[in-house]
């Protein structure tokens, strides 16, 4: 039993329970369940570590595009800049 974590409390709302661990995990199950195997915790925490990267990864792709996104504009805005230079040169004359 030395291998088993206790859950800190858990909520119950609709049939459904919401477990918090003490690591502050939080579980959804349909049945009660007290308690929770450290390898089942760690086979959890591992799928979760997983989640967040694959958000983390997501996250910084639309930053980088972002950040393209920007890039592109500001040489639009050069570019304008240097029609509006030439157009300006071609009246000064």
């Amino acid at each position: 039993m030395k291998n088993i974590l206790k859950f800190i409390f858990s909520i119950k709302k609709d049939g459904i329970y919401t477990i918090i661990t003490v690591f502050g995990i939080r579980i959804t199950l349909k049945h009660k369940v007290v308690y929770i195997r450290e390898t089942e915790l760690n086979s959890l925490t591992q799928i979760m570590a997983k989640s967040v990267e694959a958000n983390l990864r997501e996250t910084k792709r639309f930053e980088n595009d972002t950040a393209l996104e920007i890039q592109n504009i500001i040489k639009e805005i050069e570019t304008i800049k240097e029609e509006i230079k030439k157009i300006n040169g071609v009246i000064k004359k």
